[in-house]
């Protein structure tokens, strides 16, 4: 009769004999529960006929891997054990051997089917010179569902999930050829801005979270330059979302050259800004409103950069009040709502200002905030959430490496190839 340590390191043996067959995903937790019972019924029937219960083990796992080609496995992966003298040995007939030729077989039949499925849509008419789109758009669904067939074969899928797999398949075709991409990209948010900036007179106002890129500020660059009465008054985060020693410098250097291009453009009639509240944290600028001259507005998903407006899924709602200048009022409130909480002043204080004063107002309300910050907060905080923004500079070698990263991942161009060398959309 087994000793209860000899019980105890058995049961240890078959818990970790068990844990191995789990591990496998080709093994349902029903098939392992039936090996395990057959294991235990081996080691019985070996202690009874006198042997230990630790060879009892040895000898019944030996067994099964002549019954099971798993077994073999655990005995190979636990190659310290003595299990390695025991149980490796060569494959018997059918064993591994006559298995890999029918994994090659079912793998070059389904590469040859994939080879198929391609001419398939020429069957229809379709030319791959011809409709380059269609091939473009399901290239994928020619591999994909028989890859993944392949190993729904080898890992011995239940009906059910293969069902499912396929009906996943059949809903992505669906979606790529009933609802497919523009042919050149879709535009449309840009090319509503670049309207707006083509008629705004007076003044723009610009709550984003980034605003980067020569060629989305563009717009309001020759915005400036033909209308010398125009004020721009733009809010941004006072750093971007990720500013780490390798994400900083890309985004950094898409704001750069946006700023500085607007700035060069106008000296004086461009003031760029952050916010903070009373403790003195920075607020970040998650909103993307735009205002001209208190008639048009947009507020939405997009973001004043490359990415967003010519890659990115966006949506974005763009309002235009037609009524008499008297009566203009959607825009305005807008404008007057988040200005009061901006600079702390009540919105009646506000309405009378015209774009010139609105610009001299903000410039002073940031430059108080920071004297009293430069003068070690002695008194009571002025009022206003406002700073003047300044983007942290880069270093010619982060520069160097910086902007492939941002025109390539960070922002880049979704255009058409014709119009990337053009501030056009």
């Amino acid at each position: 009769m087994a000793t209860p340590g000899h019980a105890v390191s058995l049961e240890a043996q078959i818990d970790e004999w068990r844990s191995f067959l789990r591990r496998r995903q080709a093994i349902h937790a029903v098939d392992v529960t039936e090996l395990e019972d057959h294991l235990r019924e081996q080691v019985a029937v070996l202690t009874d006929a006198g042997l230990a219960t630790d060879e009892a083990f040895l000898v019944a796992v030996k067994r099964m891997g002549a019954l099971d080609e798993i077994s073999r496995e655990f005995a190979r992966e636990h190659s310290d054990r003595l299990w390695k003298q025991l149980v490796v040995a060569p494959s018997e007939p059918g064993g591994r051997e006559a298995i890999v030729p029918t994994d090659a077989i079912v793998a070059f039949a389904l590469a040859v089917a994939a080879a198929a499925l391609v001419k398939v849509p020429a069957l229809f008419g379709l030319d791959l010179d011809g409709d380059a789109g269609f091939y473009g758009r399901n290239a994928s669904l020619f591999v994909l569902p028989l890859l993944t067939g392949y190993f729904a074969w080898k890992r011995q899928l239940d009906r059910r999930t293969v069902l499912w797999l396929a009906a996943a398949f059949a809903a992505a075709a669906v979606f790529a050829n009933v609802y497919p991409f523009a042919p050149e990209g879709e535009r449309s948010v840009a090319r509503a801005y670049e309207k707006a900036f083509g008629i705004a007179r007076d003044l723009i106002y610009v709550e984003d979270q980034y605003l980067w890129s020569e060629l989305v500020a563009q717009g309001i660059h020759d915005a400036l330059e033909r209308s010398p009465a125009l004020r721009v008054i733009v809010v941004v985060p006072r750093y971007p979302d990720a500013d780490g020693a390798l994400s900083g410098p890309p985004s950094r250097f898409g704001q750069l050259r946006a700023v500085r291009l607007l700035q060069r453009a106008a000296p004086g009639r461009v003031g760029i800004f952050d916010l903070e509240n009373e403790e003195g944290t920075p607020i970040y600028v998650h909103a993307k409103i735009c205002i001209v001259d208190d008639t048009w507005f947009t507020c939405g998903s997009d973001n004043f950069n490359r990415r967003s407006w010519t890659c990115d899924s966006e949506l974005t709602c763009a309002v235009v009040d037609t009524t008499g200048t008297d009566a203009r009022r959607l825009a305005r409130d807008l404008r007057l709502e988040v200005w009061s909480e901006h600079l702390g002043l009540t919105r009646e204080s506000l309405a009378a200002l015209d774009p010139p004063a609105a610009l001299d107002l903000w410039t002073r309300t940031a430059a108080a905030l920071d004297a009293w910050y430069a003068g070690g907060c002695q008194g009571a905080r002025p009022a206003g959430q406002i700073r003047a923004h300044r983007t942290e500079p880069l270093s010619r070698f982060q520069a160097l490496w910086a902007e492939p990263m941002y025109r390539l991942i960070y922002d880049p161009d979704g255009r058409p190839h014709r119009l990337r060398r053009s501030a056009e959309f």
